[in-house]
């Protein structure tokens, strides 16, 4: 019997090798799942230490700051989202050298405009303190915010140099690359942060740390990703098509920025920084969280959709499902146990001005759990269904910003939080009544994850 099991584990090492080294699909999965786990990893010890380290340098105002003008960062970026990774995920024209250089070119001109608009804001901003348009008792009316805007506001610009060739390796699922870069991108950045916030103590540190950081990606992926080399390109023709393409996915964009950043804008206006800075630590850790998830879905979601494009509507419903598997019973098991633990970490974790944070972390499980059932918006964009895609962003966004700006009436952050965590519910919802999307749903699947959100939701209330 021990000699039959013996053979057994030899055969399926062996066989777990060969599909690992094999060009299937389901050894490119394999490959790929591999290395994002091993990153996700990395980065999630990282992460830690980080936060360890910075929030016994750094008080709670500080984190505050950064979060505040990174607000406006992710908000210009997103918003300004002209959609060239999926462009060149689901364009034939993925892998020509002209293609790329035209995209590459119009990346370019959009983060230097990014910006010089960041700086005139800046600048805007200083003025309007100045003349004390600002009350002093604003959240906005500290004079390090435009400051901070203008410096960090160029990181825009470094990265529109970034080579289109990460994207080009998630087109023929080689992921795989760009985890190995995201790790080396990783623990180097966070040694950088860490020596440059211990240097000047002070939130200015975290700023620098913040661009540095931004050159080291440019230059990893040119310098470690394959393909072909960069070039400018500027053919105006081509650029008005590929701009006319992306009407409706930079629509998507702006509609998704506004709702994924409109939480950190209205925290900080309506409770300060200080709670900012408290939701930001724990927003760190969902987001540590979350990024495993994220990182599959970016990078293997469409390619995957598309090598099962020629198979019938059941095939693809079964290795849809089976691709989901392993992502269905991570985010039940991560987001119960931040429901679970979340307070109880960060009391042993940080000190008592970061406690708050604790139940912040365990809405945020909620998110975690939910998260599997936003894979089906990628069966809209490999079908180029980018328009149905905005029109579900503007009601999930409209049905989030009401309910923040309730919870904002009742001045509870509780309630604010729990509708953060809630808040591509009306999204999921829609994915599952929107039967044309092309594939067969699991009821029973999906029902599970939707009880445990429901449960989790509930017991927070009840015990906190």
């Amino acid at each position: 019997m021990i000699e039959a099991l013996s053979k057994r584990l030899r055969h399926a090492v062996i066989h777990t090798k060969d599909t690992l080294h094999s060009d299937t699909l389901r050894g490119k999965i394999f490959r790929n799942v591999g290395w994002m786990g091993v990153g996700y990893s990395a980065e999630l010890v990282l992460r830690f230490i980080s936060t360890l380290i910075l929030t016994r340098i750094l008080d709670p105002s500080a984190y505050g700051l950064i979060t505040t003008v990174m607000v406006f960062l992710t908000f210009a970026a997103m918003l300004s989202d002209l959609g060239l990774r999926p462009i060149m995920l689901t364009d034939s024209r993925g892998d020509d050298k002209n293609f790329l250089g035209i995209l590459w070119t119009i990346q370019i001109l959009r983060g230097f405009a990014l910006a010089v608009i960041m700086a005139v804001t800046a600048l805007i901003w200083q003025y309007w303190q100045a003349k004390g348009w600002i009350n002093s008792t604003n959240n906005y009316a500290d004079p390090l915010l435009p400051q901070l805007l203008l410096l960090m506001g160029f990181s825009l610009a470094v990265t529109g140099f970034n080579s289109l060739n990460e994207f080009r390796a998630i087109r023929h699922l080689e992921a795989d690359r760009i985890s190995r870069l995201d790790i080396a991108s990783r623990i180097l950045g966070t040694m950088i942060t860490i020596v440059l916030v211990v240097i000047f103590r002070s939130v200015w540190g975290m700023a620098i740390a913040i661009m540095a950081n931004a050159a080291l990606r440019v230059v990893l992926t040119h310098r470690y990703l394959p393909g072909p080399s960069m070039a400018f390109d500027i053919n105006w023709p081509e650029i008005r098509k590929v701009l006319s393409t992306s009407r409706w996915i930079a629509l998507n964009s702006a509609l998704v920025v506004i709702a994924a950043q409109a939480d950190k804008v209205l925290i900080g206006y309506h409770f300060g920084v200080e709670i900012l800075g408290i939701y930001a630590i724990a927003l760190t850790l969902f987001t540590s969280a979350s990024a495993l998830v994220n990182r599959v879905n970016m990078s293997m979601g469409i390619p995957v959709l598309r090598e099962l494009g020629d198979r019938s509507v059941e095939d693809q419903r079964r290795a849809y499902y089976k691709f989901r598997l392993p992502i269905d019973l991570y985010c039940l098991t991560v987001g119960c146990g931040m429901v679970l633990l979340g307070p109880i970490f960060f009391k042993i974790a940080y000190d008592s001005r970061y406690e708050t944070g604790g139940l912040f972390l365990a809405y945020l499980g909620i998110k975690i759990i939910l998260m599997p059932l936003l894979l089906y918006g990628n069966f809209l964009m490999t079908k180029l269904r980018f328009k149905m895609t905005s029109l579900i962003s503007l009601f999930r966004s409209a049905i989030f910003l009401s309910a923040m700006g309730v919870a904002m009436w009742f001045n509870s952050i509780e309630a604010m939080v729990l509708c953060i965590a809630l808040d591509r519910l009306p999204e999921i919802l829609l994915y599952i009544f929107y039967r044309r999307a092309g594939v067969r749903l699991d009821g029973r699947r999906d029902g599970i994850l939707l009880l445990a959100a429901t449960v989790a939701t509930f017991y927070i209330i009840l015990m906190y």
